[in-house]
């Protein structure tokens, strides 16, 4: 329920991003339906597929993680996958494959602060999000609202905070944005998830402006890339990574397009878990190096 339940023993956070029921569905031609776990869940054979699909990657890749993050409709129901030692957070946002950057991020309906308490997990929102907006202000006061609840309700607010292009941007470069929006919501959550932040030197500054521990979120293309600015932003004072499909990009199930359980099975505790374990190295011996210092 806090930042310490998603970071290893060694000071590492590792976030297996699990929220994204849609995207699979997508990938593989699926429809899903019904409501989170607290009400009625839809039992469809697509949604079951899913399910089956999540509780694998949980199965076979949650020792290697710090955390794993889920969603109440789909990956929900693989928790009795997960290893003793992992840690949860759920998303509150409806998880979508393209979301209007303008738009205030809609909650999923009948789930919120206090199922997520009553889970022992961390809250975790997905926020587009520029300073010179038109609903700026609207944006920084639902990340208020729900800040000041998981705080009432005694669990920790995990904000994933994306930056997006927007025409009155006042000449500023994305990496002053990025800092002007860290400012903004500094003291609205415990702990952030954000874009890489183009360079070392960036990355540094971020780091000098948090009190709470940042971790670089998964928008690289290619999981060589994303390794690679995840070393940046490990040098540069970061805590760690929220990644999901990164991992499998590559995998013959992913790109089959149609689900077949049996070749996840054969290659997420090979290739699949390799990557993860990579990723995970690379925060643990930063992380180890920084606790030394």
């Amino acid at each position: 329920m806090t930042v310490d339940s998603v970071t290893s023993n060694g000071g590492g956070i590792c976030i297996l991003q699990l929220d994204k029921a849609e995207t699979f569905a997508q990938q593989f031609g699926l429809r899903i339906g019904g409501q989170p776990a607290q009400g009625e869940a839809g039992t469809s054979p697509p949604q079951t597929s899913l399910r089956t699909l999540t509780s694998s990657l949980i199965k076979h890749l949650s020792p290697e993680v710090s955390a794993v993050l889920l969603d109440p409709l789909v990956s929900y129901y693989g928790l009795s996958e997960l290893d003793p030692k992992c840690g949860v957070a759920f998303c509150l946002d409806t998880p979508t494959i393209e979301r209007d950057p303008l738009v205030t991020p809609p909650l999923i309906p009948h789930w919120g602060i206090e199922h997520i308490r009553n889970n022992s997990a961390v809250a975790k929102l997905e926020l587009y999000y520029n300073p010179y907006e038109p609903s700026a202000s609207t944006k920084k006061a639902l990340v208020a609202e729900l800040s000041d609840y998981a705080r009432h309700e005694g669990i920790h607010f995990l904000l994933e905070l994306m930056l997006y292009e927007h025409g009155e941007a006042g000449g500023h470069s994305f990496d002053e944005l990025q800092i002007f929006a860290v400012q903004e919501f500094r003291n609205q959550c415990d702990l952030l998830a954000l874009d890489y932040p183009q360079s070392p030197l960036a990355a540094a500054t971020i780091t000098a402006e948090l009190d709470i521990p940042w971790v670089l979120t998964q928008r690289a293309e290619k999981y060589n890339q994303f390794k690679e600015e995840l070393r940046v932003c490990m040098e540069s004072g970061a805590s760690g990574y929220m990644a999901g499909d990164i991992f499998w990009q590559d995998a013959k199930w992913w790109q089959a397009k149609t689900l077949n359980l049996e070749l996840v099975e054969e290659e997420t505790p090979t290739t699949i878990r390799d990557r993860v374990i990579e990723l995970s190295r690379i925060v643990h011996e930063h992380a180890q190096y920084t606790e030394n210092e």
